[in-house]
Parts: structure tokens; sequence; C-alpha cells
């Protein structure tokens, strides 16, 4: 997917650019060490997966339209965005789904 291949680029280049400003602002030392640190080892990875975000986003995004369509559930409009709740349908399926348990 292009949008995951954009982010995964950008990621990258956000990488490099934080281990070089780490780089330029440590002493003498211990820039000289983390340069070298990083030619032999490679970047060190970042704590976020950027296009894997967007993955999940896009995931559960989707889950929202498909029970949106098939009225599971509904968007009531609030004053900031939107509040998201079951209909009775949504409510007679999760029953269904649960064995009728209650």
């Amino acid at each position: 997917m292009l949008i995951e291949k954009i982010l995964e680029i950008l990621q990258a280049q956000a990488e490099t650019t934080a281990e070089l400003a780490d780089v330029f602002f440590s002493g003498y030392g211990e820039s000289y060490r983390k340069l070298r640190r990083g030619i032999h080892r490679g970047q060190k990875p970042f704590r976020t997966d950027w296009a894997e975000l967007y993955r999940e986003r896009q995931k559960f995004y989707s889950m929202l339209h498909y029970l949106k369509e098939r009225d599971f559930i509904e968007a009531k409009k609030k004053k900031r965005g939107s509040c998201w709740g079951i209909t009775k349908l949504g409510k007679e399926k999760l029953e269904s789904l649960q064995g009728g348990k209650h």
C-alpha cells in the first residue's frame, strides 16, 4: 500500500535525523562512540512503527464501518465529535453471539 510505504520512508528519515542530532549534540568522546556504534550495529529501532499504527487504525475504522453498515452501532453527534453506541439490533446480535447468555 502506498501510504504504508510513504510512512516507512518518512520514519526511516526521522530515525536517521534523530540519530544524527544525537551524535551532533553529544560531547566529543560520546559522539564518536555513538557514531562508531551506529556504523557497526546499525540504528537503534524506533519505539513506534508508523506504518503498523496506520494499518491498525485502518482495521479499526473498517470494523466501525462494517458494524455501522449493518446497523449494529450508530454515531450520535456531540458538541465535540461523535459518540458511538450499540443499537437494538446490535444488542440482539451480541446476545446471539454469546449464545443467548445475558
